[in-house]
């Protein structure tokens, strides 16, 4: 039975990632792990540039900044 659980579960993620596939990232169609990944780095960058924003922190967020770019996937 846990097993039917776990199949209908990825079936769910699997529906909810094409849609948000399609309404994100219009420009192509993208396997899950890509679309996983554009979002990730989507989401790495903003938090860089909030910490670009910031200058009372000078090379230290700076330096943030740039540590947080370098978790993006290629």
């Amino acid at each position: 039975m846990t097993s039917k659980k776990q199949s209908k579960s990825l079936e769910n993620l699997n529906e909810l990632n094409i849609r948000l596939n399609k309404s994100f990232y219009k420009d192509k169609e993208m396997s899950p792990q890509e679309f996983y990944d554009k979002l990730r780095n989507d989401v790495i960058e903003e938090v860089a540039k909030e910490f670009d924003k910031l200058t009372n922190g000078g090379d230290t967020t700076a330096s943030f900044a740039i540590f947080i770019r370098r978790m993006k996937r290629d």
